[in-house]
């Protein structure tokens, strides 16, 4: 089904876009030049070939994800803190109130 003028409109119309009617024309063409791209593509056998799903043949080169045994404490996070209140850490307010 190849495009015309009025399929164009129609996504102009719901892109909220406006283009001259030689701007259209053009459109046109260039969505016909694609789809006869893709119908070449689709004539190419492709049965005997495996999907590709990543790049390189190895797909995971991440570390695993394992537990540290280091504990953090919070006394021990507190007492490096600069300001806070028993458990908390204090911070200057950021936000003003406009009112």
């Amino acid at each position: 089904m190849p495009p015309n003028n009025k399929k164009v409109e129609r996504l102009l119309t719901l892109a909220r876009l406006s283009l001259s009617e030689l701007e259209i024309q053009n459109i046109s063409l260039d969505f016909e030049k694609i789809m006869k791209f893709i119908d070449k593509l689709n004539e190419i056998d492709t049965r005997d070939l495996t999907p590709l799903t990543h790049i390189h043949e190895t797909y995971n080169i991440f570390r695993e994800d394992e537990a540290d045994s280091v504990v953090v404490v919070k006394k021990d996070m507190l007492k490096n803190a600069q300001n806070h209140d028993s458990d908390y850490f204090k911070v200057s307010k950021m936000i003003e109130d406009n009112k």
